[in-house]
């Protein structure tokens, strides 16, 4: 018995003196980890598995990359095969862009307008489609009279962009054009992956090399992947200079005249006689030079094009828009 008693009491005081170290232990200020606490019990191993783990990510970047290289270069590889059976003058090309006609003054911000406007031209250049123009459809209720012009096809919604309607309109007008000049020869329509470039109804989708499209009468369209739109960069950064930079230009000489400086404001009625103008600046020579960078194997017959000459008169280019009538036009009308 006294014994037990003996270890019960050894046992009871262990027991308090383990529970006054611990009080203790909670009772001290926070510390940090120690260096030894941080290390793993096998550093070989813990290299090991950092070492893997590294190695996994430089793979998957590297896997990424791949990627992304093969799908800028699936243009460079299946647009050769599928130009093989299109002549020079039978490929178009067609590109989106919008412009700011409103003028921004200093101390003054005028609301945003934008016209929408989508380009298309053959690769020879020698033949240009009518500016597709898109207004807002605000801006048109204000104009008392809407304006007509043969140069271009001026279209309004809400948004002032391309629908899947207007895109439609734009495959019709681009049928009509072509079949004067071409005939029942099919053309090439090469277009970037957007979400307003929807198929119309009736269109049969297909697949060629590696690139989808779908056929629109004589019209087969090639859409190119997203995130290749640099493939033709050289041929956007043409045409969008020698347009937005004619309409630019014309637009300053309209503001700084004296009579329109306490105006402070551009129409649309006033500037969309420009754009027939401006896009009649854009040469076919700079368009074939302009091909040429986008560095697509071209089918051999394209480097032998020379174009040719038209017999008879030579057609008469758009004349630049004369600003002084429009600032009569435009005071008068204000005033």
């Amino acid at each position: 018995a006294a014994a037990a008693a003996a270890a019960e009491s050894e046992a009871a005081a262990a027991g308090s003196a383990q529970r006054e170290e611990q009080q203790k232990k909670e009772d001290a200020p926070q510390q940090g980890p120690l260096l030894f606490d941080l290390l793993p019990p096998n550093p070989e191993a813990w290299r090991l598995a950092m070492l893997a783990q590294q190695q996994a990510r430089r793979q998957t970047k590297q896997e990424r990359a791949r990627k992304e290289e093969e799908r800028n270069a699936l243009p460079m590889k299946s647009l050769p095969k599928i130009f093989v059976g299109f002549s020079l003058e039978r490929v178009y090309y067609m590109l989106d862009t919008t412009w700011q006609f409103q003028a921004r003054t200093d101390g003054q911000t005028p609301p945003e307008e934008r016209l929408w406007l989508t380009l298309c031209c053959n690769a020879a250049g020698t033949h240009k489609l009518k500016p597709f123009v898109i207004g807002s459809l605000l801006a048109c209720l204000v104009m008392d009279k809407l304006p007509h012009s043969d140069d271009l096809s001026l279209h309004f919604n809400e948004r002032a962009w391309l629908s899947g309607a207007l895109f439609e309109k734009f495959l019709q007008q681009l049928h009509m054009e072509a079949h004067e000049i071409h005939g029942d020869a099919p053309i090439c329509l090469v277009i970037t992956h957007t979400r307003c470039h929807k198929v119309p109804p009736g269109c049969v989708p297909f697949e060629s090399h590696g690139l989808s499209g779908f056929s629109y009468r004589n019209i087969h369209v090639i859409v190119m992947p997203a995130k290749t739109l640099k493939v033709f960069k050289p041929l956007n950064d043409e045409i969008t200079s020698t347009v937005k930079g004619t309409l630019d230009a014309t637009r300053e000489k309209l503001v700084k005249h004296p009579v329109m400086v306490p105006l402070c404001k551009v129409t649309m009625a006033q500037c969309l006689p420009w754009l027939a103008y401006a896009w009649d600046t854009l040469r076919p020579s700079s368009v074939r030079q302009a091909w040429k960078k986008c560095k697509i194997k071209t089918p051999p017959g394209w480097d032998k094009f020379k174009a040719k000459r038209q017999k008879g008169p030579r057609p008469q280019r758009i004349p630049a828009p004369v600003v002084k009538m429009q600032l009569d036009a435009g005071v008068q009308g204000f005033w």
